[in-house]
Formats: C-alpha cells, structure tokens, sequence
C-alpha cells in the first residue's frame, strides 16, 4: 500500500469498463466510457469506479496505471473457460455468437510487468491500456477448441433453443431476488446476451508505449488449460 512504502501500482481492470452490452469493434483508449449511470450491469459500474479511483491516486511519489484486460485464459477453473470443462465429455457452447478479445494470464502478466517497469514515464502514469489481445475468436470457436483438445462431443445451441433457456434462466432469477435469495452478481441470461456482443479493442497504444507483444496463442492457452485438467483428474 501506499502507506506502507509502495511508490507505483498496476491495477488490472477490464473491458467491462466499455459496458458489456455495448458493441466494441477495435475500440481504443480515445473513445469516451459511458457516463457512470449509463452502465446497466453492477459488475461493468465497479470496474469503472474501481479504474477512476485507481488513475486519480496517481500522484508524484505514487504512480498509477490501469490496464484493461480482455476474456483471460487461466486454465480450466478460471472464469473463462471453467463452463467449457464442467461437463466431462461435452462441451456446450452458444451458436452465433460474436467476435471477442482473448488473452492468456501469461501475457497479461507480461504485460502487468512492463508497465510497472515504465511507470516514471508520463505516458504512463495515470493513464489506462487496453491489454486484450491475445487474439480475437468467438466464444464458440473456443469451445470448439477445447472440444477437440479433450476429445470431446461440442454442442452448440441454436437460437431458439438460446430463447427457452434464457427465459427459464430470467424467470428463476425473478423468483430468487423475490424471494430474497442469493443470486448472482451477473444474471446467468445476461452471460448468454454478452456472448453475442462484439468486444474487440485495438491494443496499438500497449504495444508501441508499454512494447507490449502477445506471446501465447489462444490454442496453446487452451492446450495448457486442458492438460491441467487431465492432470487434475488423475
């Protein structure tokens, strides 16, 4: 903490800073957020007021940075890809679904790194990146990936299919919050609506300022989160 000594932090932020229901097609840091009452999902809010706090800390003696990560790929238990393996011998996806930005943990890492090592430069200090790439794939050609890894059957759901489980899922949220129930920060129907919501952004100033250079293909962040899981399993 700063109170203890530090003297630069690193925040790892996200894309839902743009708004997950808002399209992104090589979005850069140059176009503006959505004012703070425009969000519709918590999650997306908190990840913007977490990022301004972060780059409005940045002082002299402490120098801040936000980085704003894409889809991360840390292994089978991570976020991204724990759906795609919690159906041993099939992995069902979303037909249909749009463009996404995807980035290995390894690279945002890299890039964490490299940013901390350059926060005496200006153009660094105080100011957020977007580190999403990576590459761009649709979430189903990541199932697919995963499906054909393990050796398992890949089901894709086709729209009308998407419309019935979305409903049901909107209507047991309803009953849950009506009851008082815990239900989750992210309604699961709202999931299946962001997978069908291009989010790509264009990494230029990461790259040329933070020299920033993607190094692990999602194939290999897949082949790795698959031999985790298989070791896991023994």
């Amino acid at each position: 903490s700063r109170a203890a000594g530090a003297q630069r932090f690193v925040h790892v932020a996200s894309m839902a800073v743009t708004d997950c229901f808002q399209p992104s097609i090589e979005q850069s840091e140059e176009r503006e957020l959505p004012s703070l009452d425009k969000y519709t999902l918590v999650y997306d809010r908190t990840k913007r007021l977490g990022e301004d706090a972060v780059l409005a800390g940045n002082t002299e003696g402490f120098a801040t940075v936000s980085l704003r990560a894409g889809a991360i790929l840390n292994g089978p238990r991570g976020f991204t890809l724990r759906t795609s393996f919690e159906r041993e011998g099939n992995v069902v996806s979303l037909e249909g679904t749009a463009p996404m930005d995807y980035i290995a943990a390894e690279d945002l890492c890299s890039a964490a790194l490299l940013a901390a090592e350059r926060l005496d430069s200006p153009g660094v200090a105080g100011q957020a990146f977007f580190v999403t790439k990576g590459e761009t794939v649709r979430p189903e050609d990541v199932a697919q990936l995963v499906a054909k890894e393990m050796g398992w059957q890949l089901t894709l759901l086709p729209p009308v299919a998407q419309t019935c489980i979305s409903f049901g899922l909107q209507v047991s949220h309803a009953v849950k919050s009506g009851l008082g129930w815990p239900v989750p920060g992210v309604a699961p129907h709202d999931f299946m609506r962001i997978a069908m919501m291009q989010k790509t952004f264009d990494n230029s100033r990461a790259i040329h300022v933070l020299n920033y250079r993607s190094q692990v293909t999602v194939e290999e962040a897949v082949s790795r989160a698959a031999a985790e899981y298989r070791q896991s399993r023994r």
